[in-house]
This record gives structure tokens, sequence and C-alpha cells, in this order.
């Protein structure tokens, strides 16, 4: 079987063992000891008959077993498991407490002793092995020892000279390859692969090595220098010395495993009498290594010889135990060694030492009672009849007393009886290293050994998806609103959540997300922010066997998800995005991926554009090789409100993502696509309708909350004002706020005492509201090196020019008197901005800075708004207030995620709207400008001018298919150019060419650490035989000449647009793809002419004027300085005509998405190192009329059917346009320009109006949750207008209903706006029951909302429900208004044409049914009423 991988640890323990550690040697004390547990578990199986695995059908339920058991290494052990071990092995008093939610165990305070008791543990060294005569001849007898010296060295010499505990850890005949190809930490095997090409090694083994399982440095002057990793011993015969082919091979791998961090002693066999001076590495390591030392001390000093060294045992070894014992079985099982079929398993387990057996068994059994609960097919385990043996010195163990675990003596094994299955366990051994014979009679015999070294890969099993059973169900009478639990059903949940993640419950909402989601059904999941949306699809993918893709907008959110993972102890995790620049790594991350390594991969949108990533997910299917498959689980869309052109973080290369992931991401069986798993905490009925459309999600996909409401958190508008002082400043508002901003930090922590003083004495006060160890006079000053307490201040630029700028404001807030502040900064990155200079290298430090508590105040933009979970952000202040409530909320909902008080702040005043306008002008840059770069692409696609150095950048990234930059230095005008520097990103070269001497130009190796020398070396070479060969004969005529050469601009190049690509082909053939720049040729040809005419204005400049320039006279404006003296009138004029024809990265990701809305473009691919888009068009139409349907359903997403073929008709009779193409782009321009800007124009104005509510008092939380779940029902409208239930008329009526189509705040469609007056409704009916015109508009939104479901999803109950409110409504007005029958029918009548706007069946069924019925029940009331009054007749 090999190496497998698996490990239990109880983390509680970790502080005792850092400390230790720390005792031990000082210095990365915690990596060591994580390292340590990371080798400890990889181990080693032997099986007397084949374990094959989960062959080409794998059960799904085994997988996830097994993923489970082997997510991290180590993971957290099982509640069961921690507290058995902890109640029988801890010295002092242990309490299980849930504090915030998360379940801890306490433990109780031990002697100092105990860290480093605990550190000696994790040494592991089986004492038993003594230097006998017994001993010496079983080692003698191993088959592995190449010859009689090794024998020889291995079986005398190494007692002799070492000690005989290092016959245990020195590993004889190790493969060569994998120990220079593979490394179980990431940084090391990229060292190895940068340096080492294993190949050439293959099928070599090595005589001995030493693996060092965590890093040692020769001495202290070495620190710098790469770490020792290991020590190779070569038995070298006369042969090494004498044959000249093979001292070069052994020079060979010497160098190849010095590269690799492994020093080498070669003994000749002619020194077997004087070896100390060939064996001086070995010596060494020996003598100096701390692993070295303390496997000394145990082999001296056994510590199972006295209690607390027996118990230390247990606490650590027990958990890693178990989970080997575990994850072995589950093989077995998968095997048919265990056949799931048989009514009962005979299983014996053999602890030579650490107890492991019941433990193990009843943490699987529990597994896998939950897991068949949750799948519902009323499965279980055959009965398991287990025989646990122990040895002598281990009979006395503390968790052998655990009541119900029999434990027979070893001695007495002889006497039982056969058994399917007999684990043989021992942590302290090797393998080898047992004598003789099992006395179990077994069937089948696995030994489980220590591994001397992790030499493999885990790999994890994926299946076809499970068809788990739903956990929640939702009440009809309530919608898709309201989700119940099925206990039975919650209970496995339960136990995963707390085993996993350690969560005592579910928050709300999360078990409605995770019931749809673990069926295999996509679902689109809305909860609040901080209400644990992750959770959600990490549990539900830890569920399923398979890998999950998760799609994140932005890199800060990466990095977040993976540390959390990691603080989780999962560590099957990785992510690419563009903070990965070495291509080593990205590709060894992507690697990992495709070969089922990984469980969670975090990627950006962007990447599901780029043809190689789709490569690869495509060969994952391995439709010829199932053993090779690995299959996806979901692909998750975290932040999927960017999905929609609705929402406020909207983002083009969201585009297709459904489908993409749909058509790249396989399950593994590919019998249903693979789920998406979207999830969002800020979206408004008509985002989330936006999404599910754009997704093609079902309608009952969508799963929401009843509200969004963070009680904990308190929204506070601080209105600042400049005065006089603040006016001479050259930014009077900056300097207003940032004194405010300095006051408010003074205040704050005054202003949460006064909020938690106020809670305590109102109703509905709960403990955990006040923050952990929260004292205001101390609220900003670290305890233990660590803040207990932070904040955030969001501002909405980044550069030092701004007074908002994030760099102006943290340079600010350096040194404020007083506060012991520790400020870090935190910004996103955009190639366009020009003020973007922070590298991401120190973005990350400074978020993992924050998120660890080394920081108590963060300034950023929102790039660091999105799903950050860090639980102890105390206020958030926002310098300007952003573009809408969905961002506010976001970003303010960074903090008080762990439940407790926080206050978020927003600095306003009067001229603030300039602000996020001006980030709106540059979303919607004028409807005539998109229309010319509409045109652009249909008719002439531009090219922006080259440069030769550029040309050349791009050819050798061509070549190696890597990206390749090159800079000249000194740069051009600041003196002549003599090098190019050759790069791979910012810092991480490949080295440089000197061109001192143009017609011998020379190379300088000097490549980055993360880059492999041979490639930097082979780009060098081709780089200078470029200069000497096919650089023009003139350019190498000086240093000048080349420089200059280098230098020039060709001119701009343009290419075919859509529509002369479709002229050229018949109907049905498909155009050849269409690649177009990121950009365009607008900014060079204005460089072009201006340069003509003396002028110099380069792009760079002209990129950075036009960035925020509204206009061509602004644009110009900008440009001034450059301009002088006054430029000739032709480039003035170039400058006007060609401002609007300017088109940059986003600008053209716009006009794509457009071309893909009307079907003309069916799928893109982007390619970064050219940056260019390859777009890929539909065949030719048989007739245009298809772009028209494709029109009209683009409409129909946001409105009425009526209205959408209204527009279509509308675009086929446009005059502007010269094809029907052209004339449908148009349109989708004017809907663009008349409403989706209008909507985010409206936004800013909502966003401005809830400042101006907060100033005078009003309750901002409830405004918020209004906002997004029933914005009717806020106190200016229906309350206000119903004068709160106890007033109607019909004018309310034509009002709300007129809104619908036309709302008051312009946000939002009918369908969406309908929703919004239901949740009024419902909010409001309950205190008015018998208002007439709520129920007459809640009949109408509930009807509608049911008639507009897909066939037969529409509930009939609510449908009733629906038609009996506007029965009622309309008889309440009947009877409460004193209509007569007249005006009532003329009433109903009304109404029916009213709502028939909507939905014209709906008015048919008034008219039809509703008034008749009303009418008939009047007057047969009316003719009851007059019977009894007048008709004497007696029965």
């Amino acid at each position: 079987m090999g190496q497998l991988h698996a490990g239990y640890f109880i983390e509680e323990l970790l502080p005792f063992l850092v400390k230790g550690a720390k005792e031990d040697e000082p210095g990365s004390a915690r990596e060591r000891v994580l390292g340590l547990l990371r080798d400890l578990s990889y181990f080693e199986v032997e099986s007397s008959s084949p374990l094959e695995g989960h062959g080409t059908e794998p059960e799904g339920l085994l997988a996830v077993a097994s993923n489970l058991i082997a997510r991290g290494m180590p993971t957290r052990a099982p509640l069961s498991l921690a507290a058995h071990v902890l109640q029988h092995t801890w010295p002092a008093g242990v309490a299980e407490t849930v504090d915030l939610g998360t379940i801890r165990y306490e433990l109780g305070g031990v002697t100092a002793e105990w860290g480093q008791l605990l550190w000696r543990a994790l040494h592991v060294v089986e004492p038993r092995i003594q230097d006998t005569a017994g001993t010496q001849q079983q080692l003698a007898g191993w088959a592995s020892h190449g010859s009689d010296f090794e024998r020889r060295f291995f079986t005398r010499m190494v007692p002799e000279l070492f000690g005989p505990e290092l016959w245990q850890v020195l590993a004889p005949q190790t493969m060569l390859r994998p120990l220079l190809e593979f490394a179980p930490d990431e940084q090391e095997q990229l060292h190895k692969q940068l340096l080492v090409n294993g190949s050439e090694f293959t099928e070599q083994t090595l005589d001995f090595t030493l693996a060092l399982p965590y890093p040692w440095y020769r001495n202290e002057a070495a620190l710098g220098s790469p770490p020792v990793r290991g020590v190779v011993v070569e038995i070298d015969g006369s042969q090494h010395r004498t044959d000249a082919r093979q001292s070069i091979k052994d020079n060979r791998r010497d160098w190849a495993t010095e590269q690799a961090g492994w020093l080498t002693a070669r003994l000749a066999t002619a020194d077997f009498n004087a070896p100390e001076k060939s064996l001086k590495p070995l010596r060494e390591v020996v003598s100096q290594y701390a692993y070295l030392r303390h496997l000394r001390t145990n082999f001296q000093q056994p510590l199972h010889a006295d209690t607390a060294g027996r118990q230390a045992l247990q606490l650590l070894l027990t958990p890693l135990a178990v989970a080997r014992v575990q994850r072995t079985l589950v093989e077995c099982i998968a095997s048919g060694v265990l056949p799931l079929h048989k009514p009962r398993w005979r299983v014996a387990i053999i602890e030579r030492d650490v107890p492991c057996g019941h433990l193990a068994m009843e943490g699987l059994q529990e597994l896998f009672l939950e897991l068949y609960e949750l799948e519902g097919r009323e499965r279980h385990l055959p009965e398991i009849d287990l025989r646990v043996y122990t040895t002598a010195e281990y009979a006395t163990a503390e968790l052998h007393q655990v009541a119900g675990h029999t434990v027979r003596s070893l001695s007495q094994a002889s006497s039982d009886g056969e058994v399917d299955l007999v684990l043989d366990v021992a942590m302290l051994q090797r393998l080898g290293f047992t004598a003789g014979k099992l006395p179990v009679a077994a069937l089948v015999r696995v030994a489980i050994r220590t591994a001397y070294a992790p030499r493999t890969a885990r790999r994890f099993q994926t299946a076809p998806l499970i068809p788990y059973l739903p956990i929640v169900h939702s009440t009809p009478e309530n919608d898709e609103e309201e989700y119940i639990e099925i206990p039975e059903r919650k209970e496995p949940m339960l136990y995963f959540l707390r085993n996993i993640f350690r969560k005592n419950d579910f928050r709300a909402g999360q078990l409605a997300i995770l019931s749809r989601g673990i069926q295999g059904k996509s679902v689109l999941g809305l909860l609040p922010t901080g209400g644990g949306k992750s959770l959600t699809y990490q549990l539900a993918v830890l569920l399923q066997p398979g890998v999950a893709l998760v799609v994140d907008p932005i890199k800060s959110l990466m990095q977040d998800q993976f540390e959390g993972l990691h603080k989780n102890w999962i560590d099957a995790t990785s992510y690419v995005n563009s903070s990965v620049r070495s291509v080593t790594q990205r590709e060894l991350r992507l690697r990992r991926l495709s070969r089922g390594e990984l469980l969670f991969f975090f990627i950006s949108p962007e990447r599901m554009m780029i043809q190689s990533f789709r490569d690869l997910l495509q060969r994952m299917r391995s439709p010829n090789n199932p053993l090779r498959r690995v299959g996806f689980s979901y692909c998750v869309i975290d932040e999927a409100h960017c999905v929609s052109e609705w929402g406020h973080d909207f983002r083009t290369q969201y585009l297709r993502l459904g489908d993409n992931a749909r058509t790249y991401c396989h399950t593994f069986t590919d019998e249903k696509p693979v789920p998406l798993y979207g999830l969002t905490a800020t979206a408004s009925f008509d985002v989330l309708a936006d999404v599910e459309r754009e997704l093609r999600l079902d309608l009952d996909a969508v799963i929401r909350t009843r509200t969004n409401r963070r009680d904990e958190l308190s929204y506070r508008i601080i209105e600042v004002e400049a005065d006089a002082e603040h006016k001479k400043h050259w930014d009077p508002v900056g300097a207003a706020k940032h004194q405010r901003l300095r006051e408010l930090l003074y205040e704050l922590p005054d202003e949460l005492k006064e909020r938690i003083e106020a809670a305590e004495v109102a109703a509905g006060f709960e403990a955990r509201f006040v923050p952990r160890g929260f004292e205001a006079d101390t609220f900003f000053t670290a305890q233990q090196e660590r803040y207990p307490h932070a904040g955030l201040i969001f501002c909405p630029y980044k550069s030092e020019k701004h007074a908002a700028g994030v760099r102006n404001v943290h340079t600010m807030l350096q040194g404020i008197d007083g506060l012991p502040l520790k400020v870090g900064y935190f910004m996103g990155s955009d190639q366009n901005d020009p003020d973007a200079e922070a590298g991401t290298a120190e973005m990350e430090l400074m978020q993992s800075r924050f998120v660890g508590d080394q920081l108590n105040l963060l300034v950023a933009t929102k790039a660091f708004g999105m799903g950050i979970d860090k639980p102890n952000v105390r206020f958030t202040i926002h310098y300007n207030y952003p573009s809408s409530i969905e961002s506010f909320v976001q970003e303010a909902g960074r903090a008080g995620r762990d439940q407790a008080f926080a206050l978020n702040y927003v600095l306003f005043h009067e001229s603030d709207s300039h602000i996020p306008k001006q980030f709106f002008q540059r979303s919607f840059k004028g409807r005539t400008k998109e229309a010319l770069i509409m045109h652009e692409l249909l008719t002439t696609v531009t090219f922006p001018a080259g440069q030769a150095i550029k040309e050349l950048a791009e050819m050798l990234t061509g070549i190696f298919q890597v990206p390749v930059t090159l800079n000249l230095y000194p740069k051009p005008g600041a003196g002549v150019p003599r090098s190019i520097y050759v790069n791979q990103a910012f810092g991480v070269g490949y080295g440089r060419i000197d061109f001192g001497n143009p017609t011998a130009p020379v190379k300088i190796a000097d490549h980055h650490l993360s880059i492999e020398a041979g490639l930097a070396d082979t780009i060098l070479n081709e780089l200078v035989r470029y200069l000497e060969e096919d650089a023009p004969a003139e350019a190498r005529a000086s240093q000048q000449a080349m420089g200059d050469w280098l230098a020039t601009h060709t001119t701009a190049s343009s290419t075919p647009g859509v529509a002369p690509r479709l002229a050229r082909v018949a109907v049905g053939q498909q155009p050849e793809p269409l690649t177009i720049g990121f950009t365009n040729g607008a900014l060079s040809e204005m460089s072009e002419v201006a340069a003509a005419h003396g002028c110099t204005l380069p792009e760079p400049l002209l990129r950075s004027a036009a960035m925020y320039a509204t206009s061509a006279t602004e644009f110009l404006n900008k440009l001034k300085p450059a301009l002088t003296p006054q430029p000739a009138a032709e480039v003035t004029d170039t400058i006007r005509r060609n401002f609007l024809r300017i088109r940059d990265e986003q600008d053209t990701y716009k006009a794509v998405y457009r071309l893909c809305l009307l079907g003309v473009v069916e799928d893109y691919t982007i390619d970064y190192g050219s940056r260019t888009l390859t777009l890929v068009l539909t065949p030719k139409p048989q007739h245009q009329e298809v772009y028209l349907d494709n029109l009209e359903r683009y409409f129909g997403r946001y409105t009425s059917g009526g209205r959408a073929r209204k527009m279509r008709d509308e675009a086929a009779q446009r005059e502007k346009g010269d094809s029907l193409l052209e004339k449908c782009l148009g349109q989708i321009l004017d809907f663009t320009y008349q409403e989706v800007s209008t909507k985010r124009l409206q936004a800013i104005i909502e966003m401005e109006a809830a400042c101006r509510k907060g100033l005078t008092g009003d309750d901002l939380i409830e405004y918020f949750d209004l906002y997004f779940n029933s914005k009717y029902a806020r106190a200016e409208h229906l309350p206000e207008d119903l004068k709160q239930g106890t007033f109607f008329s019909q004018e309310i009526v034509w009002k709300y209903l007129r809104y619908m189509g036309d709302p008051p705040d312009g946000l939002g469609q009918e369908k969406d706006n309908i929703k919004h007056l239901r949740g009024a409704c419902t909010r409001l009916i309950q205190s008015a029951p018998t208002n007439g015109a709520l129920l007459l508009l809640d009949g109408f939104a509930t009807l509608f909302l049911e008639h507009h479901k897909p066939t037969g999803k529409a509930d009939a109950k609510l449908v009733e429900t629906g038609q009996q409110k506007m029965r009622d409504g309309l008889v309440a007005f009947y009877e409460q208004t004193d209509l007569t029958e007249e005006e009532l029918e003329a009433f109903g009548q009304r109404y029916a044409e009213e709502i028939s706007r909507y939905d014209s069946a709906l008015g048919t069924y008034v008219l039809d049914t509703v008034i008749n019925e009303i009418i008939l029940d009047i007057n047969s009331r009316w003719l009851a009423d007059f019977n009894q009054k007048f008709d004497n007749r007696r029965s």
C-alpha cells in the first residue's frame, strides 16, 4: 500500500507545545511544532493482501469519510476523542465551554515542565529496541541492504558511533527522485523544482537517508541560506574511486541532493576502519540537531516509564494513531477486505504502544452513523467484533481505563480465534523492527508504522455526488422565506459542524442553504454580513466526494478564506491569482489541483477565461483513465452579487461564469452538471433575480433570510463642517474630516461603553453583546503582544494626493498623542491606476497582521470590504459615504463578527456626493463614447502603438509561455541605456543583458530564487541571439543606437472588426476569431501627432489624465502643463477628436459583454501576457432577427414581456445604425443609460438620504433592513399613508400599483418591486388584518409572484390565499367605506385594469370571477335578510 496520510491533534495543546519548543530552542517554535505534527501525519502501511483503493467506481460515502479524516495534516481531533483523551490524561482539570458559539476545552494549569514533556513526546522512538545480538541479527537480515558493507555499517557502525537510536530514523535504500522532487512544504518543494531536474535520477536509490523533520542551520551565520533537510550516507565500493563514469555520476548525485538541501557523507569501503572523517556530516547533525538529542533522551529515558511521560505520549500520539487506524480501515473497506455487505466484521488491533484501537473504531462507527443518517438510505456498518491487544508496558495506560474498553494482553492473543483483519499499530516504530510472527491468526494482516519521512503527496478521493436528503422544508404559508428544520436531519449536520468547525449551532439561514447544497443542487444563498456564508459551502464541500472551485472577486478575500480554512486545521487548500507571481509556483498549485491533492481551490473569475486553465480542467475529467479522474463537487461563486449588472459591484468578468463552470468543471460521472453555490450578503430582490437568471438557476434555488438585521451594530452619521481654520488648507473638507477623525478615535471607546451600558438595562439584552475583555481605558492597548480590539477606516482613494486617500489618512494617523495605535493600510491593485504603488506581497502581509491581531487599526479601500472574517473589529469609520447602501452594509459588516457590539460611523459633509459621483462617471462615461467603442469593435479594431522592447517581451512570452517584461536601464531620458532587465514580475527577475558592446551583448545571470536556473538561462540566451542576429544593423552600431532602437515606438495598427468578418463567411459558417487588445490605438495616435509637432505626450501621461476626465475640455486642462508652449491646432484637434475614442480595459470588457448579450460572441479567452482577448464569434445567422430575439430575451430579464417586445420593435425601427446589429447595440446603450445608470445614480442618492436620516436620529438598522426586504414598509410609505393601518383609500391602492412600474426611488424592475410590496404587506397586515388597501395589494403581489413561477412550481395554497385576499379587500372597501354596488363594481373594474398592466390574466380573473362572486354574495345576503324580515312562512 505504501504511504498514507492522516493525523488528529487536540488544538488546545498547541500553546503548551510551542512553549516547550521555545524553551528547547528559541525562534520559529510554532513552525517546528507544526512541521513535526505534519510529518507524523504521514505513515506507512504494509499489508499481506493488496489494498487496491477505491477503484474505478468509488463509493461516495467512503470517499467522504476518507477525505474528512485526511483533510488536514494534522486536523482537529473529533470532540469525543478529544474529550476522552483530555479527561483521562491531562494532569489538571478539563472543562468544555461554549464561548460566543465556539466549543473549546479549558485546560487546568500545569507546571512549566509539561510543555517540554509534550514537546519530547513528539520525537518518536521505540526505547524497547535495544542494541542486542537478537536485534543486530534481525537488522542484518533486512533485504534492503545492498551489500555486506551496508549491512555492516548499519548493524555495527551506527550503534557504535552514533547510538542504537539512530537505527530507527536512518532509512535504507531511499528512492532518489522523490527525495529531489517532493516535499510536504510548498516552499521547499518549489526550491527543489527550481534547482533540480528529478527525472534525471529515475529508479536510482540512496544507501541511507536521515530526514530532518524541521529545518536545521549548520551555524548561525547560515541563517540566510537554505536550511539542511537531511543527510545522505553512501557506502562506496572500490569502483567509485576507479571508474571515472561512476565518479561523474556520484558528483552529479551529490550536487542534486545538495541543491535539495541534503548533506552527503560518502564512506568508502576502504575507510571502514577509520570512518570518522567521511562521516563528519552525519556526526555534525547527530551532535547538534535538537531533534536527534530528544530522540536520544527518549531512547535512554523512556517516556512510558513514568505517569507523566505516559500521559504526554497519549495526549499527542493517541489522536495521531486513531487517525491512522481510521484511515487504514476506510482503505480496507474500499478494497473489499472488510466488505460492507457482510453482517459482521471480526477485527483485531494490536497496540504496540499508545492506546488507540477502541477509540478509533468507536469514532469511525460514529462517523459512518452520521453519514448514513444524513444520506437517509437506512444503511449501517456491519456489526463489529473488536479485539484489542496491548503490551505489558502500556497495559496500565490511562486510556485503557475508559469504561467498556476491554483490552487483552498480547501474550494471550494466540489462544483467540481467527479474525478477518488484524491491524498491527505502532506509533514509536518504523517498518521492519517488529520481529517474529504475529500472534493473531487473520485473513489479512496490516502493519501501521511511522514513516521515516514524507515521500508521497496526499490525494483525495472523488466519486459521484451523494444525493443527501433535505435538512429543512419550506412552509407554503410564507413561501421561500421560512424554513423549518427536520430534527433527525439536523442532528448529523450538528455533528459535522461541531467536529469540523467547533461551532455549537448553526446561525439563522445556514441550514436552509446547506440543505439545498448538500443535495447536489445549485443554490444562491443570501445571509447577512457575518452570518457564516463561507461555513455553508465549506461544510457542503467536505460532505461531498469532490473538489470545490471557489471563485472570489478580490485577492484579499481569497487570502482570508485560505487562512480561515487553515485555522480550522484544513490545509487541503490553495489558490492562484495575480499575487502568485512565480510561474513555477503557479504551475505547482495547478498541478496539485489536477491531481486531486486539494479540496478547495480559489481563483478569480478571470481565470475561467484563460484557455490553459480550461484545458487543465478538461484534463481532470480523464475519461480514458477513471483512476486518474478528479471530479468537482461545486463551483462556489462567492460575493455572487458581482454577477448582476444591477449590482453595486458588477464585474463583466463574471459573465458566463455559470456556463463556463458547467462546461469545464466536471463532476465525477458527468451525469449532472456541477452544482453552482452562490453566496452574497448584500443583494436586493432585483439583484438576486438577475443573479438567478444569469447563472440559470431554478426559482427555488434562491435561499434568503427574512431579515438582514445586525442588532449588534450601531450606525452613526457624524456631520463635519469646515470652519475658517480648515479653509486655509488646500482641501478644507479634508482638513475638517482629518480633525474629526482624530477626535473620534479618542471618543470611540467611551461611546462603545455607553452603548453597552444603555443596552444592559434594556429589554432583549444578551450577554454576547458585550465584547470580550472590553475596558474603555485600555481599548487600544495590546495584551500579550496581541490587540484584542481593532477598527477599520474606509477611504475612497488610495494615494497621498487625496485627503480621502488611504496613504494620506495612514500618514495622518501616525503618532497620535495618547493613543497606542498600530496602524496598517490596505488597497487593491489596478494596473491602470498610477497610484497603485503598493506591492501585492506587502498587502498580503498587512492583511495577515491585521487579521492576526498584530495591528489595531487598518486604513483601507473597499478592496478590504468583502468577506474578511476577523471577529473582533469593534468599529468602522467611512471617511466618505460609499456609492450605495449595499456597499455600506457590506463594508460596515466587517465589524461585530463575534456578535458583540460594534460602532459604524460615517463622516458626512454636504459636498460629499462628488466622490461617489466621480466613481459613477468612471463607470458610465457617456452613451456617445460607448457607442463609438462599439462601432470600433464592429468595424475596425485598433491597437496601441508598440515599442521595440515591448514587442521583444511579447515575442519571448510567446516562445517560452511564461510572463516576460523588459525594461531599459537607465530609463530613456535619464541617461544612455546600457542594460535590459528581464523580469517575470516586479522584483522577480530572470537576469539582465548588458549591451555596452552592442555587437556582443553579455548576459548576466542573476535570477530570482523562485525562477528555475535553466529557464532563466534559456530566455537570456534567446534575447542575446536576437540582439546579435535579428536587430537592425544600424542598432548594433553603438550603445546609443541600440538604446534608441529599443525605445523606438512603432505605429498603431488595426484589424477588421466583427461586421467585416461576418460579411466574409456564408450563413452557418463561423468567422475567424477576433483578437483585440485590452486598449486601443487612440492614445497612441495622440502621442504620435504631438511628437510630430514637437510636443512630448507619452501614453502613461495621457492615460493618467484621461482616468477622471469626463470631457475633452477637462482632458486638455489636465494636459496643460505638458502642452507648453502653445501646441499646434492639429495637436489639440486630434486630442479632442480622439478623447471619446479612448478604450481602456474595462471599456473593452463592457463592449464584449454586450456583444455576448446579443449572441454575436459565443465565448472569449484572455491572454494577460499579450494583454489581448480572443473573441469566438457565433456562426453567421440566416436571419438577423436572431439579434432581436436575444435583445428581447435580455430586456425580459428586467422588465415585463410586453415592454421587452416593445423595446425590440423600437430597436428594429431605429434610424441610427448601419446594421440591425448596430441598432440592437444602440438599444442596449439606451437601456443602459436610461435604466442601469439611473439606478446606480439613484443608489448614490439613496445612500446620501440614509445619511441625512441618520443625522436626524432615525434608526438606520431598521431603515436598511426594510431597504433590502420590504422598502414599502418604511415609515414614509405604507405606514404613513395607511396611518399605521387605521386608514385606507382607493388612491393608496392606485399609488402603490403605479409604483410597481415606476418606483419612487427609481430602483428595481416590476417583479422585484412587487416582491418588496409583498414583503411590506406581510409585515403590516399582521397588525391591520382587515385593511382593504393592504389586502388588495397583498393579494395582487401574492398571485403575481405565484403566476410567474415556472410551470408546476406555483403553490396552490398561496394561490388560494391570494385570491381570498383580493375578495376580502374588495369587501372591506364595500363595507368600511360605504360603497354602493355600482361604486364597488366600478372600483373592482379599475382595480382589474391597474393590475392588468402587470398580468392580464389577473385582471381577467378579477373581472370574471371576483367581482361577480362578491356581487352575487351581496345580493344573496340581501335576499336572505329580506326573506328573514318579510317572509312569514314557517317551515
